[in-house]
């Protein structure tokens, strides 16, 4: 027993040896596809003036703070502002990576879905773990978090649900959604931080001044354009 207990030990511990600097980092991530590829952009930038080497990889939302908020991963790539008041083992980095729309998609309907305020009462699905989502509608709408976003459509469907809320990172998949399915305007547009485990918390500082400098330099916009073209489907 003794011998697992190391072993799950050595597995789990954070690259970081007695507080020494990484030589690699993984932070999860709930996003996919483009989302992910510019996330990842972005940290080979940031290599450049911290020397940090930096890789995002997308998981499951509930499994990718699970992992970030128990060290199981080094940090998360891009949650809300407020993730480490309610998370106390993560240090936000102050700097925006992201921002990230929110929106929805219905059956035909005069509701007008680009509000908040008009989700009372409704059966709202949504990808499970996405925490801005649950604290803006736990009290007012009947929630039914799903696993993975293209199962939406099936809800919708079959009348399981009256709405969907989905983000950026489904553009893609949403752009070839059938006709029948309405989607509304932007719901809200809001900035996501990276979360590192506290173990690196003298870390955050230097990626804040990097992700600064990037965005100064343009460098950010031009990989944002290239890598992510959100900005197509949203203006």
């Amino acid at each position: 027993m003794g011998k697992i207990l190391i072993l799950l030990f050595i597995f789990l511990m954070p690259f970081t040896l007695f507080g020494g600097t990484p030589e690699k980092m993984r932070l999860s991530t709930v996003f996919s596809g483009e989302v992910t590829t510019f996330l990842n952009k972005v940290m080979q930038e940031v290599k450049k003036d911290t020397g940090l080497e930096i890789y995002v990889t997308k998981m499951p939302a509930k499994r990718a703070l699970f992992n970030a908020v128990w060290g199981v991963d080094d940090g998360d790539a891009a949650r809300i502002y407020e993730t480490s008041k309610y998370y106390p083992t993560l240090v936000r980095v102050d700097e925006s990576i992201l921002e990230i729309h929110f929106f929805a998609l219905s059956k035909p309907t005069d509701t007008d879905y680009s509000n908040w305020g008009n989700f009372t009462g409704k059966r709202v699905g949504y990808e499970r773990g996405i925490i801005y989502i649950e604290k803006k509608l736990k009290e007012k709408a009947k929630l039914e978090p799903i696993a993975q976003p293209k199962l939406l459509f099936n809800l919708l469907e079959l009348g399981r649900i009256d709405v969907a809320i989905m983000h950026s990172s489904d553009a893609k998949m949403v752009k070839n959604f059938p006709v029948k399915y309405q989607r509304h305007t932007t719901l809200e547009v809001i900035p996501l931080y990276v979360h590192l485990h506290k173990k690196h918390r003298k870390l955050a500082p230097l990626i804040a001044k990097s992700l600064k400098r990037l965005k100064r330099s343009g460098e950010y916009k031009k990989l944002l354009h290239q890598e992510v073209k959100l900005h197509q489907f949203f203006e």
